[in-house]
């Protein structure tokens, strides 16, 4: 299954030749700032949780209910929030949402309890995860036909990339002011990229595309990305035509394409997760010192943004199913071999790996997942789609912790995370496997 990416411009002229020009660029950037703040916020608690554990005197499973919280959050926000921005707009949910996040973080570095925690993070996570899918559209939407799948695996590099700054960045304050400079640092990030958003964000090209009172607004978006004048359009693509964007994900049309993504998404994320809440305790828990444990969790986000980059090419170059099938091979036998290690060199190399086939693979998929459905629904069926993933992000702090509580064993639980890849590899297997799937999917992506 080769998975090509829609061919339209935002008035629906051929721009198969178009470039970036610098206007374009500065609203990819800005997309990806905006993904970093929840590359940092995922992490953010999984940094605070050493720290907390011991200053609270808190149990594993209880440390797992924390790393779930903002999780949670993200997966309601992704189901409830992120549609709202094909009713209301992308930009007007994305300013609202990472305010919500900004507020919600900002809020964890005045709180010393464990139920008030609990529900800043559950908050900030809602921001998020409306935040992100309304980006990755618009980040698409703005770029060239034959940058999108780049540009949108760019964008969801984000994550990691936070994610590593981020672990790099508050070492020294962590040590220093405990978990507060943790969340004060997250919090005042995420506001500061809410107002880059309200003077340099501009509405989705999309959404402006069926509503004739946005027409000049199209029109002024388009010449600043140097596209040809963009008319609006009345109706939506006829596959959707007379539904809401939730009911178009479970039509005849799409409900094979909507099941299926979920059903990778939540592998994905589960494997993602487990690595992103975990990896910083289990290694302390296994004797390397704080500052060793989060450089390793830079590390392993790092690889995660070079594997991200690289695998967007091979998605371009070759049968995507192939693609994401070695990549979860290899992350398999990455982490049983990461289980057994506690230092040297091997060590250092499974963890490369480990990031560059887990955290690539799940910036990769974000990118496929906005190309397989029409813009109408775009951001509903990537909202939907990550609520689904969350899922599985919302097992993989719980299963950890459980897993630590009962056994005490760290190479037992780091050997667990194997079980959500050889999830997403038989998951890819059956996708591969769907021709009829894989053949509405060309020619629904090439006559969008």
């Amino acid at each position: 299954m080769t998975i090509a990416a829609a061919s339209v411009t935002p008035g629906g002229e051929t721009q198969a030749g178009a470039q970036f020009n610098a206007y374009g660029i500065a609203l990819v950037l800005l997309c990806l700032l905006v993904a970093m703040t929840e590359g940092y916020d995922a992490v953010a608690m999984s940094l605070a949780a050493p720290i907390l554990s011991k200053a609270w005197a808190i149990t594993p499973k209880a440390t797992g209910v924390l790393l779930t919280a903002s999780v949670v959050g993200m997966m309601l926000g992704s189901f409830l929030l992120a549609p709202l921005g094909d009713r209301w707009g992308r930009r007007p949910t994305i300013l609202i949402s990472l305010a919500v996040a900004g507020l919600g973080t900002l809020a964890g570095a005045f709180v010393h309890q464990f139920n008030s925690m609990l529900a800043v993070r559950i908050i900030a996570g809602i921001g998020l995860g409306s935040a992100i899918p309304n980006i990755l559209a618009i980040a698409m939407e703005v770029a060239p036909n034959r940058f999108r799948t780049f540009t949108v695996v760019l964008v969801s590099c984000g994550y990691p990339l936070g994610a590593a700054l981020g672990s790099t960045l508050v070492v020294p304050l962590a040590l220093q002011h405990g978990h507060a400079a943790i969340f004060a640092a997250g919090g005042i990030g995420t506001l500061a990229a809410a107002l880059l958003c309200v003077v340099l964000l501009p509405e989705s090209p999309s959404y402006m595309r069926y509503r004739p009172r946005l027409a000049a607004k199209l029109a002024r978006l388009s010449a600043r990305l140097g596209w040809p004048a963009a008319m609006p359009e009345t109706a939506p693509e006829p596959s959707i035509r007379g539904q809401s964007a939730v009911r178009a994900l479970f039509s005849r049309d799409y409900i094979a394409i909507t099941l299926l993504i979920w059903l990778v998404g939540f592998a994905n994320m589960e494997l993602l997760y487990f690595f992103i809440s975990w990896l910083p305790s289990l290694l302390v828990a296994k004797g390397l010192g704080l500052d060793a444990a989060i450089n390793a969790n830079a590390v392993f986000n790092s690889a995660g943004i070079v594997g991200g980059l690289l695998l967007a090419n091979a998605v371009n170059r070759w049968t995507s199913t192939y693609v994401f099938g070695a990549c979860y091979a290899v992350a398999l036998a990455s982490i049983i071999f990461f289980a057994a290690q506690s230092g040297g060199a091997l060590f250092w190399l499974t963890i490369t790996l480990c990031g560059a086939f887990v955290a690539g693979t799940n910036s990769c998929f974000n990118a496929v997942v906005n190309q397989f459905y029409p813009a109408m629904i775009r951001t509903t069926g990537a909202g939907y789609a990550a609520g689904a993933g969350r899922l599985g992000a919302i097992t993989a702090p719980l299963i950890g912790g459980w897993v630590m509580e009962m056994s005490s064993s760290v190479e037992l639980t780091f050997a667990v995370a194997a079980i959500p890849a050889v999830v997403a590899l038989v998951a890819i297997i059956l996708l591969h496997t769907a021709t009829t799937f894989s053949h509405r999917i060309s020619q629904r992506l090439t006559g969008e």
